[in-house]
């Protein structure tokens, strides 16, 4: 699980100005001075080929030649990177599929990463092989190259209008004044890794990574000016910025907002989308997968609207960059045969009044009022299902004691988490959870933002739920930084035990159910080291996940959170699994008095007739 990575002073550093403070003194130049290189016209790439195949979709697809493995735009041209060990980068107009240019570089370079950067007058990249950065123009002729001979760990970064080149040693991080030759020092910093990584809001904040002394990966952003520290965040950050926008995805939401004005969060449809931005328009486009489709919004940044959806059949992955120029937005599926897509959302405009943007509030500064509405739809939850459902505060005020509760303080989080809860609860009986409530003095569901172990307890590091017990009341935690709906499930079905295993003998000859050679580990522990792969071949598997290994009853949590959810008909094809689904829905059946119902129950959707 991954763990929210800023806090709301990353916030304050993107919202921030550089203000200029005495710079270190200059000193002699340690680099090569830039040789500039006569522009040369650069051929066009024979045989390469962009072309449009058939199709309804308000999207226009392009086929490609299989070796592209990116593109960029270049002010109105498409730039597509082709090859592996060496690239070559093609330029297309976008409205001809005949190449214009090409350049040729002897080694791998990909769109994705940090390692191509667009200029002022063109793009830049960073060859290793010989130290240099080539700079080239907006038709692919290189225009000069920069050489650095100083101890360069990472990559070098040239600024947009191409006067100043930023880069770190082992020992600091240093800028480089072209037009001089003069090399000074920004900060001293010695790190066990270390390097730039970014260049952001108008070349104005440099983003550094290292590693301290542990290993863990860190996010610091400086002042380009100066050097001064602005923030330090955990995790290494990946925030994209163009001129004062901004905007931050993280495993939960996504931050966005412009210099001066408010800092915003934007909670996308499918919460485990891929967002891409599009500062141009001040909007943003998520990717996610749907039953047989891919789903392509485009949502409008100022107003937190969704204004336009297109559906792929088929699975669209990976996208490997969105970009737009005016209306036009393309993204590329590098899958099996490279397609270029084209998009005008315009063509696909939906009625969707919702808006999935908010303030971003912090800790000591929440959204009362929006808790408050939260506290109330919990209220409602808990009374229509007979159980206790906590959040805020309340939700965290009791721990288990081998793990930390942080309780989520965002009001848009909560009623989003709110709304999910309701809508898989409605998948169970009438008088189910009742039963089930029964069992206890009180069942309590909490949804808070995280859910930490420690090395101490042997517990894991993070988890996307627990159930645990505090005399006769029963608690179940969700973490809204993990998939809620596989954790309420797979917790549930620990409660739902409590019943089955004293009203069915279902699960009594469980064992036999498994290979004449295994036995679960009965320890979480030994279980993470567990080699499990006898017994998980495709086709043949008795179990979901090496997890499943470690108890009996975490087997049958499994295997009831996948019956519940969907998109696993392939894995239960597996005569081995279906054995231990029908014994499940068996125990499930006898325990809460459903034997006789005609219904078909949300859990046997994988069942075979």
């Amino acid at each position: 699980m991954m763990k929210v990575l800023f806090s709301l002073l990353l916030t304050a550093l993107l919202l921030c100005g550089c203000a200029a403070q005495n710079a270190p003194p200059a000193e002699t130049a340690s680099t090569v001075p830039a040789t500039a290189v006569p522009p040369e016209t650069a051929p066009a790439q024979p045989g390469f080929s962009m072309v449009p195949l058939s199709g309804n979709s308000p999207a226009t697809a392009y086929s490609l030649p299989e070796n592209v493995t990116g593109f960029l735009l270049l002010r109105d041209k498409l730039l597509f990177f082709s090859g592996h060990d060496s690239t070559t980068l093609t330029l297309l107009n976008s409205d001809s599929p005949e190449p214009a240019a090409v350049h040729e570089v002897p080694f791998a370079l990909y769109a994705e990463n940090a390692t191509v950067q667009l200029l002022d007058m063109g793009l830049s990249y960073f060859d290793s092989t010989s130290g240099e950065t080539v700079v080239l123009d907006n038709s692919l002729r290189e225009l000069r190259r920069i050489p650095v001979q100083d101890d360069l760990t990472g990559m070098p970064l040239l600024s947009a209008d191409g006067e100043k080149l930023y880069y770190c040693t082992a020992s600091a991080v240093r800028v480089l004044e072209l037009s001089t030759g003069i090399s000074r020092i920004l900060k001293e910093v010695s790190y066990p890794v270390q390097g730039l990584s970014g260049l952001l809001l108008d070349d104005t904040v440099l983003q550094l990574s290292i590693t301290d002394a542990d290993g863990s990966w860190q996010t610091l952003f400086l002042s380009s000016e100066n050097g001064q520290l602005l923030h330090g965040a955990q995790g290494n950050l990946l925030p994209e910025t163009s001129g004062d926008s901004y905007l931050l995805q993280t495993n939960e939401s996504i931050l966005f907002g412009q210099t001066g004005g408010n800092a915003m969060l934007l909670y996308p449809r499918q919460p485990d989308s891929d967002c891409f931005f599009l500062p141009d328009a001040y909007g943003a486009v998520t990717v996610s997968a749907a039953e047989g489709a891919t789903v392509i919004e485009y949502y409008s940044l100022p107003t937190g609207s969704r204004t336009a959806e297109l559906y792929i059949p088929g699975t669209v992955s990976p996208v490997t960059l969105v970009q737009a120029t005016d209306e036009t937005i393309w993204f590329l599926d590098t899958g099996e045969k490279p397609v270029l897509y084209r998009w005008n959302p315009v063509n696909s405009s939906i009625a969707d009044n919702r808006s999935y943007s908010s303030p971003y509030y912090t800790r000591s500064e929440p959204d009362y009022e929006g808790l408050a509405a939260c506290s109330l739809y919990a209220q409602e939850l808990s009374t229509q299902y007979g159980l206790e459902i906590l959040i805020y505060k309340d939700a965290a005020a009791l721990e288990p004691w081998d793990y930390h509760l942080e309780y989520e303080h965002q009001a848009s989080t909560l009623y989003r988490e709110l709304e999910t809860l309701n809508r898989h609860l409605k998948n169970f009986p009438a008088g189910f959870l009742k039963t089930l409530r029964d069992r206890f003095t009180a069942l309590k569901i909490c949804i808070v933002r995280s859910v930490t172990g420690s090395p101490e307890s042997g517990s894991q590091d993070a988890v996307n739920g627990i159930q645990f017990m505090d005399g006769f009341d029963a608690y179940i935690v969700l973490a809204t930084d993990q998939n809620t709906e596989y954790a309420l499930y797979h917790e549930l079905c620990h409660l739902m035990e409590t019943v089955i295993l004293t009203e069915s003998v279902a699960y009594d000859r469980w064992d036999n159910l498994n290979p004449s050679d295994f036995r679960y580990d009965d320890d979480y522990v030994s279980n993470r080291t567990r080699d499990g792969s006898n017994w998980m071949k495709p086709g043949k598997e008795y179990f979901i996940d090496t997890y499943s290994m470690s108890f009996a009853k975490e087997d049958r949590a499994r295997l009831f959170e996948y019956a519940m959810t969907a998109g696993h008909e392939d894995l239960f094809q597996s005569p081995n699994l279906q054995a231990k689904l029908r014994q499940l829905c068996t125990g499930i059946r006898e325990g809460f008095g459903l034997e006789r119902s005609e219904e078909a129950f949300l859990w046997e959707q994988y069942l075979e007739q």
